[in-house]
C-alpha cells in the first residue's frame, strides 16, 4: 500500500472510484458529468470541506434519488459533522431501499457505537454482515469495538486479530489490540502491535502508539529497579 507524505493511504480513494463505477451502472440516467461532480464531492470530503461536499451530494441526490453513492457520502458527512441522528436515519434508509448493503450497515453500527447506544444493537448489525462475508475486516474491527465496550476483552482480541490477519495494514486494529494485550499484562505482544502501528505511519495512530510505548518502557524500567 502506498502512503502519501502525511502518512495517509490511498485505499479509500481507490475504493470510492470503484464504487462510483459500479453504482453508476445500477442507477438510471447517471451521466459522466454526474460522476465528475461526485468525484469533486469526494475530494472536498477527503479535505474535510464538508459544507462544500454536501452541497454537491444534495444536488446529486435530488437529481438521482436512487443513486446510492451520493446518499452514502452524504450520510458520512452527517456522521463526521456529529449530526448522528440524521446520519443514522440516512444509513437506515439506504439499507431499507437496497436490502443488504454492507458499507451502510457498518456505518450504521458505527453511528450506534458513537452515540453510546447498547453495543448489542451494533453487534447485531455487524454479525449480519460477517454472516454473509466472514472476511469483512471492517466489520470484525467494529465487532471488536462492540466486545470491548461490553467488557468481553477476549472476544475483542479475537476480532482484532481476525481483522489484522486478513488485512495487516489496518492500523486501528493493531492499536486497539495492543492496548488490550497491555491490559492483560502481555507487554511484549503489546509492544509488537504498537511497533506495527509505527510502521504503518498513520499520524494520529502513531502518536497514540508511541504514548503507549513510552508508558510500557517506563513501567519496565520501574520493574527492573
Amino acid at each position: 500500500m502506498q502512503l502519501d507524505k502525511k502518512g495517509q493511504n490511498h485505499r479509500p480513494y481507490i475504493h470510492w472510484r470503484l464504487l462510483i463505477l459500479a453504482l453508476a451502472g445500477c442507477a438510471p440516467g447517471i451521466q459522466p458529468g454526474d460522476e465528475k461532480e461526485l468525484r469533486t464531492a469526494l475530494e472536498h470530503y477527503r479535505a474535510r470541506e464538508f459544507d462544500r461536499s454536501r452541497t454537491l451530494t444534495r444536488e446529486l441526490i435530488q437529481e438521482h434519488p436512487d443513486w446510492v453513492a451520493p446518499r452514502l457520502l452524504d450520510a458520512k458527512i452527517l456522521f463526521f459533522t456529529r449530526r448522528f441522528t440524521e446520519a443514522e436515519e440516512a444509513f437506515q434508509t439506504i439499507i431499507e431501499q437496497k436490502g443488504h448493503h454492507p458499507e451502510a450497515m457498518r456505518w450504521l453500527a458505527r453511528t450506534a457505537l458513537v452515540q453510546q447506544k447498547s453495543p448489542e444493537q451494533a453487534r447485531s448489525i455487524l454479525e449480519n454482515v460477517v454472516a454473509r462475508n466472514p472476511e469483512d475486516i471492517q466489520a470484525h474491527y467494529l465487532l471488536g469495538r462492540c466486545a470491548e465496550k461490553s467488557g468481553n476483552l477476549k472476544k475483542a482480541i479475537l476480532h482484532y486479530k481476525r481483522s489484522t490477519s486478513s488485512y495487516p495494514s489496518l492500523s486501528k486494529s493493531h492499536l486497539h489490540l495492543g492496548k488490550l494485550l497491555e491490559r492483560q499484562g502481555l507487554r511484549h505482544r503489546a509492544v509488537a502491535q504498537f511497533r506495527k502501528v509505527e510502521q504503518l505511519g498513520l499520524k494520529d495512530h502513531v502518536r497514540k502508539a508511541r504514548e503507549s510505548l513510552t508508558r510500557l518502557e517506563a513501567k519496565e524500567s520501574t520493574d527492573e529497579d
